[in-house]
């Protein structure tokens, strides 16, 4: 049975951050697999107005996590009609990969009220959750106590995970001129100037 993580997010655009925190994620929990799937229309966010095209979010992610060798970027919530939720993708993954141990990644945020999600409890019953803490911001005691408030209510398998921090994220990129921002990899910075996108000319 291999261990499988799945790492979603917006990616507009996916930056330093992003890739570091799925390599930590992908070595604390020793996965076989790390399924990174950029979001359609989020459930939890609009996406700016001019924020660039499904097709262009998926080739800067696809550039963004190419040098993670278990790293395999998915179309799956790109393709689907309508707001892209996350038990709708778990219930698809699980059809596909019947017998494999999922972990959903998340940040504390995120984490902190992943249990109001849609369809939360099919979410646990499907995976098991890691939640990122960041180290010299957070001692991680909200989390660890969120997660035993999951055990105990929900069912839910969970884990808390420490992580260096990252002062950056893709609103502050997007402030700027992303094609030259050293918090981006450098190819997706190439492919933001290529494309003109973001206001870049």
């Amino acid at each position: 049975m291999a261990k499988i993580g799945i790492f979603g997010g917006t990616f507009d655009p996916p930056h330093l951050g992003h890739v570091a925190v799925a390599a930590e994620a992908a070595q604390q929990l020793a996965l076989d697999r790390l399924l990174i799937i950029p979001t359609g229309i989020p459930p939890h966010k609009a996406l700016p107005a001019d924020a660039p095209g499904a097709e262009d979010r998926l080739a800067m992610t696809r550039l963004a996590f190419a040098d993670i060798p278990i790293a395999e970027v998915r179309e799956d919530e790109l393709r689907r009609e309508g707001i892209s939720y996350t038990y709708m993708t778990l219930d698809a993954l699980r059809q596909e990969m019947p017998e494999e141990e999922f972990w959903l990644i998340m940040g504390a945020d995120m984490f902190l009220g992943v249990e109001k999600w849609r369809e939360s409890r099919r979410i646990f019953a499907e995976c098991s959750v890691a939640a990122l803490c960041r180290e010299k911001v957070d001692d991680g005691s909200a989390l660890e106590r969120h997660a035993a408030y999951l055990r105990e209510h929900f069912g839910a398998t969970c884990r808390v995970l420490r992580h260096r921090v990252y002062e950056v994220s893709s609103t502050a990129v997007r402030g700027g001129d992303p094609s030259e921002d050293v918090r981006l990899p450098k190819a997706v910075g190439a492919y933001i100037r290529e494309r003109g996108l973001y206001g870049v000319r």
